[in-house]
């Protein structure tokens, strides 16, 4: 769990800066995790031999909080992990030009819940259809 995240005013702000999780101003909403919670996550993916990851950690369309997601990408294609990165914003940061991780990180899937239900073993319609 996060233990700092980056905040700001709104998802819109040109900055935030970071606190630890249980002192977020009032009027403030924590876009981003912090630089603590990035490294003790980084830390844990090189021990790892199969990282699951589904959804960005800020907002990404913001560079104010985008940090932590894309420091964590960049420690997923650095890990010896096996990585399996899902959901459409994740994935378009990791292809993203200029970052194009796709190959270092091992799978990466737009699909988010799709991704999950099927690893989860759920039947998809799609998937089905295929298989006949």
């Amino acid at each position: 769990m996060p233990v700092d995240v980056v905040v700001g005013r709104d998802r819109h702000a040109a900055d935030g800066h970071s606190v630890s999780v249980g002192s977020i101003p009032d009027g403030s909403g924590a876009f981003d995790i912090g630089p603590r919670t990035l490294d003790a996550f980084r830390a844990r993916i090189q021990n790892a031999q199969l990282a699951l990851w589904n959804g960005a950690l800020g907002v990404l369309e913001n560079p104010a909080f985008s940090v932590g997601t894309r420091g964590l990408l960049s420690g997923l294609a650095e890990a010896p992990a096996f990585g399996i990165v899902t959901g459409d914003a994740l994935a378009a940061a990791a292809t993203a030009p200029g970052f194009e991780l796709e190959s270092q990180i091992g799978f990466v899937s737009a699909g988010g819940v799709a991704s999950l239900a099927f690893i989860e073993g759920k039947k998809l319609p799609g998937v089905e259809a295929l298989r006949g």
